[in-house]
């Protein structure tokens, strides 16, 4: 027996399941189960009989029947897994269609954020399968790539494929962490590394994470006045540019116009004249004038 709130819905509803039973083989799998609703706010509560049929990942039916509570479940649950146990997709389908009245539901009933999560879920396995193949080919070919392109010999489109994904993800991994001592090189080192196997690599994702970043950062140069925020940010628009990611400069001139505001008016103050600062001055093309 399990209870939880049912999702996307908040705490209006809580679902209750008395009695499921579940069983797989291969990418298929049935679920039966007798469960129970309860509206939060009323407080009324009604039965259903729930059953759920997966022939692979794209082919998933739900049926339901309301007042479960007057099916008599056990001999309905034996019945319909015998059948299950058998093999005899073809029956168990005939019998589905008869205990629920032909009352069936798949993904594209669902709500637009419940489907997108359902499919996220139920994709989830394979996107993972690809991706390992992806890693497995790239990580165990990468000195044959590089074998390829010193013999001036085109990298065959199955090693560039799995490259493509991999330095996508990796360029990816390394913006959102692009303070770390080393990522503005390695983001350089990545995208050398690309060019050389003649991999097309789609830096939308990367410029789109980098900028929240480099925001992020910016944000805590406000807050905690960090001079090595500056020096981090320098270094990331410089391997931007160096790498072709066309960043949005003027955002980021617009959120670091909010530094000088807090900071470098007073010429004063060491902040204002250190190194850090200057070349992210010149490098945003801003003038260190204090009556600017």
């Amino acid at each position: 027996m399990s209870q939880n709130n049912a999702p996307g819905i908040g705490a209006a509803f809580s679902i209750e399941e008395l009695e499921v039973e579940s069983d797989k083989y291969g990418d298929t799998s049935l679920t039966l189960s007798n469960t129970k609703i309860k509206s939060n706010i009323t407080l009324e509560e009604i039965s259903m009989l729930v059953a759920t049929l997966a022939l692979g990942a794209t082919d998933v039916t739900c049926f339901v029947k309301a007042d479960g509570g007057e099916v008599d479940y056990e001999p309905l649950r034996k019945s319909l897994f015998t059948i299950w146990h058998k093999r005899e997709l073809t029956n168990v389908v005939r019998n589905l269609d008869n205990i629920f009245e032909s009352r069936s539901f798949t993904l594209k009933d669902m709500f637009t954020e419940l489907r997108r999560k359902a499919v996220t879920v139920l994709f989830d396995s394979h996107i993972r399968g690809f991706s390992d193949t992806y890693d497995k080919l790239f990580w165990r070919n990468r000195k044959m790539m590089d074998y390829f392109v010193e013999t001036n010999v085109p990298v065959p489109l199955e090693f560039r494929l799995a490259a493509q994904y991999i330095v996508e993800k990796e360029l990816i991994k390394i913006a959102s962490s692009i303070d770390e001592p080393d990522a503005a090189e390695r983001l350089g080192d990545m995208m050398i590394e690309a060019r050389k196997w003649e991999v097309e690599v789609n830096l939308q994702p990367v410029r789109k994470e980098l900028e929240t970043q480099l925001w992020d950062i910016l944000d805590n140069m406000i807050e905690n006045k960090d001079l090595d925020a500056a020096n981090i940010v320098t270094k990331a628009i410089l391997a931007a540019h160096t790498t072709e990611i066309n960043l949005d400069l003027w955002r980021i001139q617009n959120r670091f116009v909010d530094v000088y505001k807090k900071w470098l008016k007073d010429d004063n103050d060491p902040f204002y004249g250190h190194r850090n600062i200057k070349k992210l001055v010149i490098l945003l093309n801003f003038s260190l004038d204090n009556d600017a």
